[in-house]
């Protein structure tokens, strides 16, 4: 194993995927769950306070809306680019804000913190160093915070009171002197984060040095205001001053249009805020794991909901290797294990958090912004010292465990709840027996051999083989071709179909396998079936046009030419332009042939008026009788036709 110092696990806006964001409550449980930062997000009261949100409204993080002591502070004001209606914090007093209660922002996708909603108070950045500092007393931790100036140029330039009264506020300076009057100025354990460049400036060339202090500065990428404010001609009247970056020498060329799109993203950009003040950058997650929209959501989890919005493309930004190069940091934000907040793998199925946290810390990152600050601690200590299979908690009461190598999945990774072992690569997976579920990613030919629980097994788009076990285990061997291997003779075998599911049963054992996508049965006694859930149109163009089962060589190579693209139709072609099908065809009246279509196809007798349609089609010349076949073959019938096993000649 590698032992590698973890990145650090920076508990956004604090456990703020358990509780209400912003809250003593939240800070202290992230700290618990093993953070080593937390994230306090500042704004100002009217009365000069310092106090933790995410923004100024106060309106989708507090009960707000429900004082009517408070109704006439109701407003709109232009923040951001953007008129905005609610009620704004430099509108109340410390006192008054005490008075409002915390609540989720995102109800619908976190209940649990939902139902703490109307428990907690503001939390004032004082009250959190406070925090900090017990938890030292206490425990010798020392926890680091990372504060954000909120909002910055509004405050400065253009935002008012609720009276029309500029509020020309520096919430920069104001932040140094409340820390520097805490006396909480370990530059090791202060990260100043914004995204305008403007008062990160100031802070690096002129507010640290006039306060003896030298903190740590986060340039976060993902929209500079202040550079599309002060750059843009229309704000002039509203104190726009284009000349504010002169005395900083940046060595980058600022436009309004580089502000909001991704040319601060360039190398040349980071570059020149490194030289000038960043000793950190932190984009995005998707800017480093590329991901593209989806046409549609999907539900990749299976709650019901179709949440998914994107997917990854594989590729990734490799910013860490150009900060590594200019002595900064990478600090991506921010990971949430929520299925809306996460994009689909490569391959189209699912991503668990597991992974993602997994491809952030490969990526050679500093530290990370989660929502999650247990699952960010439990991965980067396990991903630190190079386990092979790193194991987090999931949402079922047990582990998702990301395989890297086959030696490290052992029993010790499972535990009594339900756990699910994801791969990515090839050989042979024998799945230990504590857990239950196994995920198998990419295109490789990966075997699996399960164990007495029941089992879950997914496969890939490789050609996986199967195991029979003892348990009662459901199989969906994915888009390659697969095959399940059994244990006894195929007279030791009864199959049936429920919903379109092969069940598969051993009635010498009792046991069960339930399969899809499974296109191979293998018997102890060598012999073959072909399992109708996978590559069904072959075997019933073998059945169809031919009026036989499939012979071992002839379906392989038919499968062949479907993996490799070929359609349906194509395939109907070749079976029609074989001799062997123009011998039985000559035999056969039309009206035979229909019959036929019906019977290997559809299971069934022809109704009489489908049986005349079909006929009149193929002698009116409409359709030839490898057109119909396919016809049948397409149909939504035969898509939900029972699956049959079609025994190889």
């Amino acid at each position: 194993m590698s032992d590698i110092a973890p990145p650090l696990v920076i508990a956004h806006r604090g456990a703020s995927g358990y509780l209400p964001e912003h809250t003593i409550e939240a800070y202290r449980l992230a700290i618990e769950m093993g953070a080593d930062v937390i994230e306090p997000d500042v704004v100002v009261t009217k009365d000069g306070v310092l106090i933790t949100r995410h923004e100024s409204n106060l309106s989708e993080t507090t009960d707000v809306s429900e004082h009517p002591e408070f109704a006439d502070r109701h407003t709109t004001k232009f923040l951001d680019g953007a008129n905005v209606s609610g009620w704004f914090a430099e509108d109340f007093t410390l006192a008054e804000i005490k008075t409002l209660w915390a609540r989720e922002r995102i109800p619908e996708e976190r209940p649990e913190s939902a139902a703490h909603n109307d428990e907690f108070r503001i939390a004032t950045l004082a009250e959190i160093i406070a925090l900090v500092n017990e938890v030292e007393t206490d425990t010798g931790r020392q926890i680091a915070i990372a504060p954000e100036t909120k909002n910055p140029t509004y405050f400065g330039y253009y935002g008012t009171y609720l009276d029309g009264t500029p509020l020309h506020i520096d919430i920069s300076a104001m932040l140094v002197e409340a820390l520097v009057s805490l006396g909480f100025t370990d530059a090791q354990r202060v990260f100043i984060q914004s995204f305008d460049l403007l008062n990160l400036m100031q802070l690096e060339h002129e507010i640290m040095p006039a306060a003896g202090v030298d903190f740590q500065l986060v340039q976060l990428l993902g929209g500079a205001v202040d550079v599309a404010f002060h750059l843009n001609p229309a704000y002039a009247a509203l104190g726009a001053d284009p000349t504010v970056y002169a005395p900083y020498a940046f060595g980058y060329p600022l436009t309004a249009a580089a502000a909001l799109n991704g040319e601060l993203f360039t190398p040349a950009a980071i570059q020149a805020m490194a030289q000038s003040y960043a000793d950190f950058i932190a984009p995005p997650k998707d800017a480093l794991l590329t991901a593209t929209g989806l046409a549609r959501p999907v539900d990749a989890d299976g709650d019901g909901t179709a949440d998914a919005t994107s997917i990854l493309t594989g590729a990734t930004l490799d910013l860490a290797a150009l900060a590594e190069a200019l002595g900064i940091g990478v600090i991506p934000w921010t990971v949430r294990i929520e299925e809306g907040f996460r994009a689909l793998n490569p391959d189209g199925t699912e991503q668990l958090p597991v992974e993602e946290y997994v491809r952030l810390y490969d990526l050679g990152l500093s530290a990370l912004f989660t929502d999650f600050p247990d699952l960010g601690r439990e991965i980067a200590d396990q991903w630190a010292v190079g386990e092979a299979a790193i194991a987090a908690s999931n949402d079922l009461g047990g582990k998702d465990i990301l395989v890297r190598a086959l030696d490290g999945l052992t029993a010790a990774k499972g535990t009594a709840a339900h756990d699910r072992a994801i791969y990515w690569g090839e050989g042979t997976v024998v799945l230990p027996g504590t857990i239950e579920e196994l995920r198998l990613h990419g295109a490789a030919d990966v075997s699996v051999v399960g164990n007495a629980l029941d089992n879950r097994l997914l496969g890939n788009a490789g050609d996986n083989r199967f195991f029979e076990t003892a348990g009662r285990d459901r199989i969906d061997g994915g888009i390659g071709r697969d095959m399940l291997v059994l244990e006894g003779s195929a007279g030791d075998y009864t199959v049936t179909v429920e919903d379109g599911i092969a069940v598969i049963g051993n009635t010498a054992t009792g046991g069960i396998q339930r399969t899809a996508n499974v296109e191979t049965l293998l018997f102890a006694d060598g012999a073959q079936a072909l399992f109708a859930t996978g590559q069904t149109e072959i075997a019933s163009l073998y059945r169809t046009l031919l009026g036989r089962a499939a012979e071992t060589g002839g379906f392989d190579f038919w499968a062949e030419r479907s993996h490799d693209g070929m359609s349906l139709q194509e395939m109907a072609q070749g079976f029609a332009a074989a001799d062997e099908f123009a011998a039985r065809s000559a035999g056969l009246t039309t009206a035979n042939f229909v019959a036929t279509l019906y019977a290997e196809a559809l299971n069934r007798q022809g109704e009489a008026a489908g049986l005349q349609w079909w006929a009149a089609q193929i002698d009116g010349g409409a359709m030839s009788r490898d057109e119909a076949a396919v016809g049948f073959l397409s149909s939504a019938e035969f898509a939900g036709h029972a699956a049959e096993v079609w025994l190889f000649a």
